[in-house]
């Protein structure tokens, strides 16, 4: 009887083991996935990096879009000429921007001085090339973004304090200089969509 009772014991614990195995393996493969450098839709998905707006009122509950410059639409979404809000994850500050050109990325600019103020103070008070997580909202729908702070090349709005343009990146757009994915630009939109795990 004993031995009946021992030889089932260890059959329930085999299954059990196994059961443990093949769950960990798939977690093991998806945490040495996120380790390496990807941009599969995957990676942003589960995007883990901790980020907020400086203020509770700042904070909207909304679900943040993961869009893949190629492929999810987002050129059509906001086509040259096109407006959207913009707001910066860290500081919770928004402006409106107008799209002016670009074809690896968007090239944007503040549609007034006061944006363009707005958008100085949420980039520390000065244009930097510094990469920044941000809130694209356009049509009510709200993507995860990334852009850098400093004006360069050419514009089409006279009088609002910014002279030129700057980038404004989505999944896997590229730079204009080497036509290649900017990991910094890639990490920052990672940073935007892990505010949908807290709220």
């Amino acid at each position: 009887m004993k031995l009946h009772y021992r030889m089932q014991f260890r059959r329930r614990l085999a299954l059990a083991l196994a059961l443990l195995l093949s769950l960990m393996i798939p977690c093991a493969a998806a945490e040495e996935s996120a380790a390496a450098v990807g941009y599969a839709m995957e990676d942003y998905r589960d995007a883990a990096a901790k980020a907020s707006f400086s203020s509770a009122e700042k904070r909207s509950r909304y679900v943040i879009i993961a869009a893949d410059w190629w492929e999810s639409g987002i050129q059509a979404a906001f086509p040259r000429g096109g407006t959207a809000t913009v707001t910066d994850v860290d500081t919770g500050i928004s402006w409106q921007v107008s799209r002016y050109q670009g074809t690896n990325h968007a090239d944007c600019q503040p549609l007034t001085s006061e944006d363009a103020e707005k958008m100085k103070a949420a980039c520390g008070g000065e244009w930097t090339w510094e990469r920044r997580a941000i809130i694209v909202t356009i049509d009510g729908k709200h993507y995860a973004a990334s852009m850098n702070c400093m004006p360069h090349g050419n514009g089409s709005i006279g009088g609002n304090g910014f002279g030129g343009h700057h980038c404004i990146h989505f999944i896997n757009s590229r730079t204009s200089g080497t036509n290649k994915v900017c990991p910094e630009h890639q990490n920052a939109i990672k940073k935007a969509l892990s505010l949908n795990a807290m709220m």
